[in-house]
């Protein structure tokens, strides 16, 4: 079943502190040292008025309204209803009808074709490390007949934690390709599992240029 929803990304650029000692040369030759670090939120199930910063009237989002009374604020956009849709527009900047996939395009969830060039692999090639957390949802919609292939490790990122598709029932959590749970806990997959992995990723990486895509099974604000 579709459900009619908005999806909503943040994109926020954190710029790297002059000075950082970096091991990799190569990473300084092509990247420079004054380059950002790259954190993309993709939040899914989420109405446009459900955050502060939209006049929500129940909700409190005190940190996004700081980002956005900071940074820039878009009232005015076109957005996918259908969560992986929006997904392949955002990795690829393609119109989700013109991304390229394996399953026919009358089915609504892309299986997402590995010569698409996605924004992971173009960051790979400036010197950045790349980390996804979360739903990916590119792979085939579902939590047991994904296609490893479309995985992100297979896509651009050098690293994933998360799952392969949606939460319409349950989420199977995967480390890069590996299965490390089977039907895991939703009550605390957002907050503590995918949360902290982040954090531990980026602090692992620190010396390297980042990019971060950060995309919760549920809302997390």
């Amino acid at each position: 079943m579709i459900k009619n929803k908005f999806i909503v990304f943040l994109l926020i650029c954190c710029i790297c502190v002059n000075g950082c000692n970096l091991n990799n040369e190569r990473t300084r030759e092509k990247v420079g040292s004054n380059k950002p670090n790259i954190i993309v939120i993709f939040t899914d199930d989420q109405g446009c008025q459900d955050l502060g910063c939209f006049r929500s009237p129940n909700i409190r989002t005190p940190h996004i309204d700081a980002m956005a009374k900071e940074g820039m604020r878009f009232t005015n956009f076109y957005a996918q209803t259908v969560c992986g849709p929006s997904r392949s527009s955002l990795m690829t900047g393609c119109y989700p009808l013109r991304v390229a996939r394996k399953n026919p395009a009358n089915e609504y969830h892309p299986n997402m074709s590995n010569e698409e060039i996605t924004i992971a692999e173009l960051l790979k090639e400036a010197g950045y490390t790349t980390g996804c957390f979360g739903k990916w949802d590119l792979a085939g919609h579902s939590q047991e007949k994904y296609d490893t292939l479309s995985l992100p490790t297979r896509q651009g990122f050098d690293y994933f934690f998360g799952t392969p598709s949606s939460n319409d029932s349950y989420v199977n959590l995967l480390r890069n390709e590996e299965v490390i749970e089977r039907k895991a806990d939703l009550n605390t997959l957002t907050k503590n599992t995918l949360k902290k992995s982040s954090i531990l990723f980026a602090k692992i990486k620190m010396n390297l240029f980042l990019f971060i895509y950060l995309t919760p099974c549920l809302i997390s604000v």
